[in-house]
């Protein structure tokens, strides 16, 4: 089970005994999944410490790495995201080794078009060269944007055929994002990882991505109590001050488009 920070889920315990289809799986003489090993603790990012101090964030980054394969129709396929040899365990501890070929990570740099809603003082589409959160941007009322706005971009898939899967990872938001891909909307995604498979929406050549961002209220807030109160968007009873520190607001990224290879583990 691969949680992200804060992330949770119900688990529900039925009746009965269920053998599972595979207990091991290892890439490159490396495991990755051992259902048999009730020590294995697998390596990641350690916990923040319990408490907070003043000014630091409530719920820390942490970095959810993307898994390299995963096991499809009962361990006959595999899903490879990256390239390699990898060796499946079966229940009845035999063993099948599957080359994977073709896949891979294809960043999407930019240029990026940036684009808000009219009437909050941001301006016309600005152009982005490397991608970069509205918040860091040097205008005041466009780093102060609240709402929604939008991040496109482009990117080239050489071929895609019926093995290919393409998911589309886009690191770090701040706080919302819609996905929409060559005009079609595919996913919403409210919390990490910020990742959805994007295979039904791709085609070979260009392709454009749409990436709809949407933050709370609380920079604009911060940014009105600066100005004189005829020239206020928003009102608050209980509003930040003028001078407090904005939150992160926007496309962090780093955005990737990762290349995925079912291969047949019979």
């Amino acid at each position: 089970m691969d949680l992200p920070a804060a992330g949770a889920v119900f688990v529900i315990f039925r009746p009965g005994n269920r053998v599972p289809d595979a207990t091991r799986l290892e890439r490159e003489g490396v495991t990755l999944v051992d259902a048999r090993d009730a020590t294995r603790v697998d390596p990641g990012v350690p916990p923040p410490t319990q408490g907070l101090k003043p000014n630091e964030p409530v719920q820390p980054w942490v970095e959810n790495p993307a898994p390299a394969c995963e096991v499809l129709e009962g361990g006959r396929r595999l899903l490879a995201w990256e390239p390699g040899r990898y060796t499946l365990t079966r229940n009845d501890r035999s063993t099948v080794a599957v080359v994977a070929s073709g896949p891979r990570t294809v960043p999407v740099p930019g240029p990026w078009t940036l684009s808000f809603p009219a009437g909050w003082d941001a301006p016309a589409p600005l152009t982005l060269p490397t991608l970069q959160p509205w918040s860091a941007l040097t205008d005041p009322a466009t780093r102060a944007f609240a709402g929604t706005a939008t991040y496109a971009a482009t990117f080239t898939l050489e071929t895609v055929d019926p093995d290919t899967r393409v998911l589309l990872d886009l690191g770090r938001v701040a706080v919302i994002a819609e996905v929409v891909v060559n005009g079609h909307s595919a996913a919403t995604l409210w919390g990490a990882p910020y990742r959805k498979e994007i295979t039904p929406y791709v085609s070979a050549g260009m392709n454009r991505i749409e990436i709809k961002v949407t933050n709370p209220w609380f920079n604009r807030l911060a940014y009105d109590a600066s100005l004189p109160e005829g020239k206020r968007k928003t009102w608050a009873i209980n509003s930040p001050k003028a001078g407090t520190p904005l939150e992160l607001a926007g496309l962090v990224g780093p955005v990737v488009v990762r290349i995925g290879r079912v291969c047949s583990a019979e």
